[in-house]
Parts: structure tokens; sequence; C-alpha cells
């Protein structure tokens, strides 16, 4: 699969190109329409093709894109420090999670041709040399991914280690506990305070 974001002053869009092990293609254009940043944008097509993928049943994957922020941000080459993009990356991660296997590779944008043709031409983004003849089908989305999962737009994240028994003075100690073990014995506050925070893949994580 092949994913790409883009934006403009009017809108913004994305595209994916999902290629069989036969060699079937399909490509996909979506106009989002509501407002984000083009690494937004990146996540938004991540996120829409592998529920597409998941749709048709795939198990194997391989994600190819041309950002290397959200690339190595999947592959835990960089860290995820955006609050803005804190809850998009555990999105992905998550629904990355239903597939048997699967690797993100990073691609000079050259290579992702199709999957870029598709998001520039849902955000309006005037491409030369385009066949005018051609049919490419739009579908609208209004919502943002995480809108749709009834999920925040922002989370502050906090690093944490398996090495709690050396900060069990730490603030987040007691709601890491409790995460962990939420049937365990703990005072009211701590379950009181927990309901703003989770964990995923080792790392605490704000809501809102």
């Amino acid at each position: 699969m092949y994913f790409d974001g883009s934006i403009t002053e009017a809108r913004s869009g994305a595209g994916v190109v999902i290629e069989s092990p036969q060699g079937q293609k399909w490509q996909f254009a979506f106009q989002l329409d509501f407002k984000c940043t083009n690494n937004q944008a990146e996540y938004e097509a991540l996120i829409i093709g592998l529920e597409i993928l998941k749709e048709m049943k795939a198990t194997r994957v391989l994600v190819y894109g041309d950002s290397q922020l959200v690339i190595n941000q999947l592959t835990r080459e960089y860290q995820c420090t955006s609050e803005n993009l804190a809850m998009y990356y555990v999105t992905a991660l998550n629904t990355a999670d239903g597939f048997s296997r699967i690797s993100f590779v990073h691609v000079p944008r050259t290579e992702n041709g199709k999957a870029n043709e598709m998001a520039q031409v849902t955000s309006g983004v005037n491409i030369p040399n385009i066949d005018h003849d051609r049919v490419i089908r739009i579908e609208r989305r209004t919502l943002p991914a995480l809108a749709e999962r009834g999920m925040p737009a922002q989370l502050s994240s906090v690093d944490i280690t398996d090495e709690i028994s050396a900060a069990e003075a730490d603030w987040r100690y007691p709601i890491v506990k409790y995460l962990r073990n939420p049937s365990g014995s703990h005072e009211r506050t701590t379950r009181f305070q927990a309901r703003c925070y989770l964990i995923y893949h080792n790392e605490l994580y704000r809501k809102g």
C-alpha cells in the first residue's frame, strides 16, 4: 500500500494506492473536508488505507510513504512528541495491530507518484500532464479519523519505562500502577486521576 496526504489553502486530500501480490491495483482519492496540517493529512491517508486493507481481509501488509516523519515515527526511529500528532500516532499503531504482519518503508516522492497524484487531485493542486479523460472517483471525509472514533484530537505524552521501582515518588507511579492493574488496591484519588490517562506501548498519554 502507498499513501500520501496533501493540503492547499482551499482544502486537503488523501491518496491511497493498493497493489496485490498478483499485481492488481486499486486507487483511492479522498477529499478531507476539515482543517488539518500536512502531517495530519499524511496520517489520515495512512489510517484510511489501513481501514481499506482490513475491509479487503488483508493480513500481511507492506506500507510505503514519502513522509519521513510519519514512517520513522511508526518504525520508532523518531519519537512522536507533537501533541497534534500523538493521537494519530496511537490510532495508526492500533489499526496496524490488526494485521498479522506489517512493515513501514520510507520511499522518495518519485516512487510514490500515484498516491501523491490522488492526494493532490483532491486538494486542488493543478497537476500538469494529467490525463483529463481519466475518471477519478473522489470520496469525501467530513470528520477526521480521530473524531470518527470518538477520540481526543490532542494528547500530551510522557515517556515511561519499566524501571518503575526507582520512581515510586513520581506522581505518575500510582496512575501507571492502576492502569496496569485496575482490579488491585488503589486510592480513590488515583482511580479518578487515571481516567484522564492511557498507556500505549509503554508510554503514558494524557487525554485532551
